[in-house]
């Protein structure tokens, strides 16, 4: 019983991953269509083939989508067999470098980030007038810093 359970489970995983790469894929070629299509298939060069599928997966953030999106170029033509494999094989190297990064620690960013991602909020001048999207928008010195030693303390209102 617990192997057709498993069974069960890994079908239905197989087919939301294989739903969820469609819909990426589908997406990617309504909004991005002509312009994609033409990056992918201006150059012939092996290594631009390659970077373009490092990149693609790092936008992606899965190999799975970019093997499904060359296919497709593959079936109707518009990508070499070679250009083909590259841009699979780039987009593994990606999602490899995308996994690697995931596994940093990174916590020295965050307040990094979080300044230099308010100041153009405390900036907002134009010409001596307040920017009406800055005023409607929250600002930094608005927001309490939720560090999870401190949440609990201030939940309980000591």
């Amino acid at each position: 019983m617990a192997i057709l359970s498993f069974l069960v489970q890994l079908a239905g995983a197989t087919m939301l991953l294989l739903f969820a790469v469609r819909m990426v894929r589908t997406g990617i070629e309504r909004s991005y269509g002509a312009s994609f299509q033409r990056i992918l298939t201006s150059h012939n060069s092996l290594v631009y083939s390659g970077a373009a599928g490092v990149v693609l997966a790092g936008v992606l953030q899965s190999s799975a989508a970019v093997a499904l999106l060359v296919a497709g170029f593959a079936s109707s033509g518009l990508i070499a067999f070679a250009s083909g494999l590259a841009l699979v094989l780039g987009g593994d190297l990606g999602s490899a470098l995308v996994i690697q990064v995931l596994t940093f620690r990174l916590e020295w960013l965050v307040p990094l980030l979080l300044a230099v991602g308010g100041l153009p909020q405390e900036g907002g001048q134009e010409g001596g007038q307040e920017n009406k999207a800055t005023k409607s928008s929250c600002a930094t010195h608005d927001v309490l810093p939720l560090n999870p030693r401190i949440v609990p303390g201030l939940l309980s209102g000591n």
